[in-house]
């Protein structure tokens, strides 16, 4: 088969190519190839070569200017204030961008396009301007803002219309003369500074054989446009179009130099796998420095990291053929009640311009929002479809093979990730409904109590437990046949009210099969791949880094019943709202009376799920409003969700105490490391090093009529970026111990025999017979992590010495750094996670 996937590879990169260059042809079509890969790089480094010459026309320009204030005789032609005070980097691009895009052109031509075009620049904004001061002056509507969203770009042929509709806005256009001085020196400061891109030729224009006048002609230089042509064809070979591999990824391994010191800390690693011909790194650099200069690549990775990397990608799958049928016929009739995609909604009706004019600043901001809302709702969806429709389109490509691969790589937490984006096991329910361990497996004696429970589990029974699961499953049984052999007949309606689906479709299918093949159940082969998952997994781990018992109890790390931390935080909130709508002269009271009765699980699930992850106050109210929970109550739907956000935030840090103290602790240190200019350090629980530098990168965005262009300053690297420090501290260390959690049990289960895995962050999955081997595992690699060493004592000595603080014992010596000590633990014992039956469930 390695022979076969090297040649699918070689498809996958001239698909990619091909790719490449129609998305190159529908740019061009839209006149924005200059602002994407790859001229955008050549126009960005010759605009900030060309930036410096640009301002020292603008040093004459405002001598000019003073020396006329000064009365030194200085007569000014009209356009030296404008260019003194003009953006220089804006003046360079439309520079660049004019010998670019009419390279061979004359030298005329050219002064009088650059010229033009500034003047037009000029224009808008003092239109812009204008316009802004009459709305606010008369109350009207803003006729530019209308203008605007007509037309998907606004260039120099837009505002010249505009301008003949709009002739009563006062613009003050540039005389041709003047034009052409400003063009003039800017084609002069070009010709200075870009002297290694461009090349000027005089040629002498005959005619009739006798010599004719003398043209200056400017163009790319060869070496320049072969540059640019080399970028072009990288640009297009360097995004293939990743696919499922035909057999077992490469391992993981690194490439060491003879003459590598492994011992010199500043060394830097290199590590190949994956595809067999497609290069790929294993540290993906996924710009999280926001510098884009992958400072992620080059990290040492332990080998217990490389090797649940390798075990993880060499689980063999196949597609659910029967499962892809499905999807084909319901994808062709288009229903959306079982497709990831819902319909359209409807934009509100346009208001007529009298009906505007009578509104109230408020409601036509209302109206505004509500437009704005649904149009990027419309716009994610056709995004889920074209996602949905290339799901299909692989699964149908690889349905004839036996068994096809996954190659995975890292994030710098140690977070592990399929390669291929289309159709992977960690997709949405759609797509993994699609995919089947390639490999079965006997159920045993276990196996069916586990598929019973993921087909409880995917239909939205989740909150059962393990005995009721499978006496809801025995109950329905004939509801399952009708879902498993008519889906999209008698199974509609059970199908399309599932939590999730197509895992749910997947399910009953298996489970139909065994039933109904003949033999004993124990020796039935499966397929299906059974997910266990952490409670709240982020607020696991913070409980256990605290000893928290409150919190461990919550998360099921306890013995004992299963406990729904959402139902719990629900029902704070329904207890404090109940209050406040009772309570007469309570200033909230109109909002709690409107969520009086209408508050459930769902209502705080999401807002408790993200909280370890750093969700903010803000973000905890922009989901219940993304969400559609405060649709049908009455009142202010955005104080509504501010109430409501409110109580929550009260609910879970009464619910989660230790784990917020915790997460504060980190945010501190991460804000006083911010304060000196420095990063993050931490290493995880297996070792790998991890660093959180998010930097302002040193550029500046300019958008002209031409187009946009970044300009990078001369230092390398940017300020560091407190508030994202701050807020994103705790959630990618919790990331990397989860990261930690999920490799060591990998790898502890790869020794016990079990050889499939199906894992998506904190949610575990293989084969039904081996589920309560993976439990066990679970649980002793948790312990492994948190019984022994204290985490944060660690955590707290890697921060006092990047702080450059003396620390002592387990304490801080300087009286001034307090903060520095993380919270006190509690007198929660870990061993408890071994008899705890719902810690992952």
């Amino acid at each position: 088969m390695e022979e076969i996937e090297r040649q699918r590879e070689i498809t996958m990169v001239s698909r990619g190519v091909s790719r490449f260059y129609k998305h190159q042809e529908k740019l061009a079509e839209q006149d924005r190839q200059w602002d994407a890969a790859p001229s955008s790089g050549l126009i960005n480094e010759m605009t900030a070569a060309l930036v410096p010459g640009i301002k020292e026309v603008q040093v004459v320009a405002r001598k000019k200017f003073l020396d006329s204030l000064a009365g030194k005789g200085t007569r000014l032609q009209g356009w030296e204030t404008d260019v003194a005070t003009l953006d220089p980097v804006m003046l360079a691009y439309i520079t660049v961008r004019t010998l670019i895009t009419r390279s061979g052109a004359t030298k005329h031509v050219l002064i009088n396009h650059i010229g033009t075009t500034i003047s037009l620049e000029i224009q808008f904004e003092r239109m812009r301007a204008e316009e802004g001061r009459l709305t606010k002056l008369e109350g009207r509507r803003n006729r530019i803002e209308d203008l605007k969203r007509q037309v998907k770009e606004v260039g120099p042929r837009t505002v010249r219309k505009w301008m003949k509709k709009l002739d009563d806005l006062d613009t003050c256009e540039w005389s041709y003369d003047t034009k052409i001085v400003v063009g003039l020196l800017m084609f002069e400061a070009a010709q200075l500074r870009l002297a290694d891109y461009l090349d000027t030729e005089v040629v002498s224009l005959s005619t009739q054989g006798q010599p004719g006048r003398k043209r200056l002609f400017a163009r790319l230089n060869e070496a320049t446009q072969n540059r640019l042509n080399l970028r072009v064809e990288e640009l297009a070979h360097a995004s293939p179009w990743l696919v499922p591999m035909v057999c077992p990824p490469r391992d993981w391994v690194e490439e060491i130099a003879d003459d590598k010191d492994l011992r010199d800390p500043s060394a830097e690693f290199s590590y190949h796998g994956g595809y067999l011909s497609i290069p790929r790194s294993l540290i993906k650099n996924d710009n999280f420095l926001g510098l884009g200069n992958g400072a992620a690549h080059g990290m040492y990775v332990p080998p217990e990291v490389t090797e649940a990397v390798n075990l993880i990608q060499k689980t063999p799958w196949r597609i659910n053929a029967a499962v892809l049928d499905v999807a084909r016929r319901a994808y062709n009739a288009n229903m959306g009640d079982i497709l990831p995609v819902e319909p359209p909604r409807d934009l509100p009706e346009a208001i007529g311009e009298d009906e505007w004019d009578a509104m109230s600043h408020e409601d036509r901001g209302k109206h505004k929002n509500d437009r704005r809302v649904i149009h990027d709702h419309n716009n994610r969806l056709e995004a889920k479809r074209e996602s949905v429709r290339r799901c299909l389109a692989v699964a149908i490509d690889h349905v004839e093979f036996e068994r096809i691969y996954f190659p995975h790589d890292l994030d710098w937490r140690g977070r592990i990730y399929p390669i291929p984006q289309d159709l992977n096991p960690q997709i949405d329910d759609f797509g993994r409904g699609l995919l089947e361990l390639g490999e079965g497996k006997a159920l045993g004696s276990s196996g069916l109590k586990w598929l019973c429970h993921v087909v409880a589990a995917t239909y939205g029974q989740d909150k059962l437990s393990l005995d009721d699961q499978v006496q809801w499953v025995m109950e329905d049984l004939d509801m399952l046949h009708h879902v498993a052999t008519d889906p999209l007949g008698q199974g509609y309606e059970w199908m399309s009210r599932a939590e999730d689906p197509w895992q749910f479709l997947a399910a009953a299918m298996e489970l139909e099969e065994a039933l109904s093949s003949g033999g004993p159940l124990e020796d039935y082969i499966s397929h299906l791949p059974c997910h266990v998952d952490g409670t709240c997994n982020g607020l696991q781990h913070l409980s256990a880094l605290g000893k928290d018992p409150v919190g461990a109890e919550a998360t099921n790390l306890m013995p004992g019943d299963r406990q729904d931390i959402y139902q719990i935080v629900a029902d704070k909130v329904a207890t404090q709202v109940s209050v406040d709508a009772g309570t007469a002269d309570h200033p909230q009271q109109e909002h709690a009376g409107a969520w009086f009765g209408n508050i459930t699980r769902k209502t705080v699930k999401r807002g408790v799920m993200t909280t370890p992850y750093g969700v903010t106050s803000e973000g905890i109210r922009a989901q219940l409003i993304k969400d559609r929970l405060c649709d049908d109550l009455e009142g202010d739907k955005l104080k509504n969700a501010s109430y409501m956000r409110d109580q929550m935030i009260g609910a879970i840090d009464d619910t989660i105490v230790m784990g917020r103290a915790i997460m504060v602790w980190m945010q501190n240190v991460a804000t006083e490391l911010a304060a000196q200019g420095k990063p993050v350090h931490w290493t995880s629980p297996t070792g790998l090093q991890c660093s959180q530098e998010y930097r302002n990168p040193k550029e500046k965005r300019v958008q002209t009529l031409l187009g946009r262009t970044k300009y990078y300053a001369s230092s390398a690297t940017g300020t560091i970026r407190r508030a994202k420090q701050r807020n994103s501290v705790a959630p990618n260390i919790v990331h990397s111990y989860d990261a930690a959690h999920l490799m060591k049990t990998v790898n502890s289960c790869s020794r016990d025999g079990i050889t499939a895995f199906a894992v998506v962050h904190d949610s575990f999955g293989t084969h039904a017979c081996d589920v309560d081997t993976l439990g066990r595992h679970l649980r002793d690699q948790f312990i492994d992590i948190y019984g022994g060493i204290d985490w944060l004592e660690v955590m707290a000595n890697s921060f006092s010495h990047q702080l450059g603080y003396c620390w002592i014992d387990g304490q801080d010596k300087d009286p001034d750094s307090e903060w520095i000590i993380p919270p006190e633990r509690g007198d929660y014992d870990i061993e408890e996670v071994r008899r705890s039956r719902y810690f992952f469930f």
